[in-house]
Parts: structure tokens; C-alpha cells; sequence
């Protein structure tokens, strides 16, 4: 009996360690394959507690969700891709109250089979023409543009059209 207990115990031991070791990891928590998936879109790093501020919203074709972290937190790359704009969104905001804001900041990483990912508001780094793996570290989360606090809009496009990818 007691060498069954003894295997049994050495066997939780090493689920638990399987299940906390991702957390202590100081590498950007990356996946195996590209998803639209929420939990393999983000471009955090596994030491960050991102939390969704906004759901499914937006202007048409900037349709996305806003997840933030504290200003200035690290951004990696999610996808393999090519930097293919790294910029200003182009749009001149004017909210309800008729107050106008200034562009977006706006980088957008091209990752094949016609798919886009567009990050809005963060201070990014990333050269245009420059290849992407995941994890690779491509800005800063921040508050530039029509923005009420750090966080980023991430916007996934097929051949320009937005696809809701959350679900």
C-alpha cells in the first residue's frame, strides 16, 4: 500500500509542477500554431493579467476587442508574420460630444492566407518589411489616439474584412 501511495503522490507532484511551471516562465507565452482563438491572439507575455475592457466593437473594418495591462507593458508578436504598416490608423475621430482626437497608432502584421493582425493605440517598434515570430517583441502598450487609458484594440482581418475571432 505504501508504495502505491508513494507513486500516487509523486504523480500529483509532477501534475502540479506541469501546471505552475507555465507561470514562472520569463519567455512570452507563445503556441505551438497560429489560432483565432482569444487566448492565442493576445500579445502579452505570461507574467501579464490582461483584462477585457471592451468586447466585439468598433468603426467597420476596425471591428476588435480592447484588452489592457499597465502603460508601457511589453507587447509580442502572437503570429510568424511581416510587418506590413506601422503608422497612423488614417481616421480623424470625432466623438458624440463633437470633440475631434488625433490618429491612432497602428501596427499591422500580415500572417498569411490574406489574415491581418492590427494592434490600435500602442507605442510599437516593429519595422515595416521586417519578419515577426511569435513572441518576438514588437512595442509598448499605451494610450495614443481616440484612447480613455492604456490597453490595445487587436483587430483580426481576412482580405480586409474584420473576423470575430472571440467566440
Amino acid at each position: 500500500m505504501k508504495s502505491y501511495l508513494r507513486g500516487f503522490r509523486s504523480g500529483l507532484l509532477m501534475l502540479a509542477v506541469a501546471w505552475l511551471l507555465p507561470a514562472f516562465s520569463p519567455e512570452p507565452l507563445v503556441q505551438a500554431q497560429p489560432r483565432l482563438s482569444m487566448g492565442s491572439l493576445l500579445p502579452y507575455s505570461a507574467h501579464s493579467s490582461p483584462r477585457m475592457t471592451q468586447e466585439w466593437h468598433g468603426l467597420s473594418g476596425w471591428a476588435g476587442y480592447d484588452f489592457a495591462t499597465a502603460c508601457g507593458e511589453k507587447l509580442y508578436s502572437p503570429v510568424d508574420g511581416m510587418i506590413a504598416y506601422n503608422g497612423l490608423d488614417g481616421y480623424n475621430h470625432v466623438d458624440a460630444s463633437g470633440r475631434a482626437w488625433p490618429q491612432s497608432s497602428m501596427l499591422v502584421i500580415e500572417f498569411g492566407d490574406g489574415y491581418e493582425y492590427v494592434l490600435l493605440h500602442g507605442d510599437y517598434i516593429a519595422e515595416v518589411g521586417t519578419a515577426v515570430s511569435r513572441g518576438d517583441l514588437i512595442g509598448y502598450e499605451a494610450s495614443n489616439g481616440w484612447s480613455t487609458g492604456c490597453h490595445s484594440h487587436i483587430t483580426i482581418r481576412k482580405i480586409g474584412a474584420p473576423v470575430k475571432w472571440g467566440d
